[in-house]
């Protein structure tokens, strides 16, 4: 079961189960289905945010001085040498500041199912 971020193709259904009762009893099965379709959804929007919150680009921040010069001087008064000054590591920023980063690291999700129609469209 892959689950459609886009609009298009929103028609895409749960496999349908066989009914549950023997002596085809509306109540049972429409139950059943309704079910069925909460269990799914409970699925499909767990699947969701967990694909917002691994492509979330919500965790960065910019810093800027007037000139290179008053951000050489920041990094200098740190104690900060590096050779590239646009990225870096918060935590260790924070550990220089003398704070502690509590909140623990997200795991890589590893891969996301690609559409093969758009993989199909690309390469």
């Amino acid at each position: 079961m892959a689950i459609n971020y886009s609009n298009k193709n929103i028609s895409k259904k749960a496999p349908a189960k066989k009914m549950k009762s023997t002596d085809t009893n509306i109540e049972v099965d429409s139950l059943a289905e309704v079910n069925e379709i909460i269990e799914y959804s409970a699925k499909a929007k767990a699947e969701r945010d967990k694909f917002k919150e691994n492509t979330d680009a919500n965790y960065f921040t910019v810093v800027t001085f007037n000139n290179s010069a008053q951000l050489d001087e920041f990094f200098n008064k740190l104690g900060i040498r590096l050779s590239d000054k646009q990225y870096i590591d918060g935590k260790q920023l924070a550990k220089k500041l003398g704070i502690t980063i509590e909140t623990p690291d997200k795991v890589a999700p590893g891969a996301f199912r690609i559409s093969q129609k758009l993989k199909d469209m690309t390469l």
